[in-house]
């Protein structure tokens, strides 16, 4: 039975919230909460004066909590604050607003172009309210960052940077990092690049332009040259097995096109011919024993996805954010706080993997809002020596 076997599944979780830490907690943890429209509309760091940020305790409560080590607690193995950023309005959100009172657009008729403002929707770029909220997004991660380390020079370097490879995300890293002097020092304390990881783009739909990932251009290692990443610079998605006919990638806003290791990004790819539960559309519970290492990008070109392999539901990416937490948790064991540029379904399946069966409401992220989670990390002791022990 399928419904008994996804609730099965989900019980299963090993990667669970530390709970009443934030406020947004009462709003998806109660279904008869009276949250009023306004606040639920603000971003987290919005709610309050910003003495809390979002919090709903004090900020040296929630160090305590994030500093817990694997000798004080023999279930946990470790935790890490994760700060998911919803990336800013891209064009294909301006389109969607003005489809909101219409009759549903089939799939296969969502158009490449949006007609009114002529921009394109293949892998769309941020519109320059994007811009600004990523710009406000920054500012808000810096002071996260602040609070969660306390100017502590040697905690600095335990942060790492991931982004989905989608446009939109890029962008918003760009900004968010790159170019916000708050952030930047504790990306350049960290030594490491921002990781490009297929793992957290947005639920995958081959038959929508903006949910296609562009290719990706980078250098190989070994003689220098240049690497065109994802195929062709036509969408390889297929509808109904045709190509999307007349969809041509354009030049991003902050033109991330091209990726090198000088540019701050790290592009990793994986043999598509490896163990299939490491491709993006397949990943399942017991994939994170077989991703291992596997951050990167998983498969060579959207084309190569299966058509069948569309995640249609918030479950496929539940497993795919286990799988990614899994590897989070192997790969940057030192990083105290994880930060994440994604999309509403991303964070909505996070939130529903750490929270399981008492999450009770959607929690809609806006377009620049940072959702923080606690998470902890129980996975049995027997699976971690398996995990350490096994040759991959």
């Amino acid at each position: 039975n399928a419904t008994e076997e996804e609730e099965e599944e989900e019980e299963e979780s090993v990667f669970i919230a530390v709970r009443d830490v934030f406020k947004y907690e009462s709003r998806i943890l109660d279904i008869d909460d009276n949250s009023t429209t306004s606040s639920t509309s603000k971003r987290n760091y919005e709610l309050d004066d910003g003495a809390f940020f979002g919090a709903s305790r004090q900020w040296g409560s929630i160090r305590a909590k994030l500093k817990i080590t694997t000798n004080e607690t023999a279930r946990e193995n470790g935790r890490k604050l994760f700060l998911f950023v919803r990336h800013g309005e891209a064009t294909h959100n301006v389109w969607g607003e003005r489809q909101r009172g219409e009759a549903q657009m089939p799939n296969d008729q969502v158009p490449c172009t949006d007609e009114v403002t002529g921009k394109s929707l293949l892998d769309p770029s941020l519109t320059q309210l994007g811009l600004h909220e990523a710009t406000e997004s920054g500012k808000a991660l810096g002071t996260y960052l602040e609070k969660a380390f306390k100017e502590s020079e040697e905690d600095e370097q335990k942060v790492s940077f991931f982004t989905s490879p989608q446009a939109r995300t890029i962008e918003s890293s760009r900004v968010a990092v790159l170019h916000t002097s708050s952030v930047k020092k504790y990306q350049n304390a960290s030594g490491k690049p921002i990781r490009v990881s297929d793992m957290i783009r947005n639920k995958i739909d081959l038959s929508v332009p903006f949910e296609i990932r562009r290719p990706h251009s980078f250098e190989n290692e070994l003689t220098g040259d240049p690497i065109q990443y994802g195929g062709l610079s036509r969408a390889l998605a297929k509808r109904e097995e045709k190509y999307l006919d007349g969809c041509e990638f354009t030049t991003t806003l902050r033109d991330i096109t091209s990726i090198h290791e000088n540019d701050a990004f790290e592009v990793a790819t994986e043999d598509i011919t490896r163990e299939n539960k490491c491709r993006l559309g397949e990943a399942t519970n017991d994939s994170v024993f077989t991703c291992a290492n596997e951050l990167g990008l998983l498969v060579n070109s959207d084309g190569e996805l299966r058509y069948e392999s569309n995640e249609l539901t918030m479950h496929s990416v539940r497993n795919r954010m286990r799988v990614w937490f899994a590897n989070v948790f192997e790969e940057e064991r030192d990083a105290k706080v994880i930060v994440a540029f994604v999309h509403g379904d991303v964070i909505e399946g996070a939130l529903r993997e750490l929270y399981g069966d008492d999450m009770k409401s959607e929690y809609n992220a806006s377009n620049g809002d940072i959702v923080p989670v606690l998470v902890k990390d129980v996975r049995p002791k027997e699976y971690l020596n398996f995990w350490n022990e096994t040759d991959y």
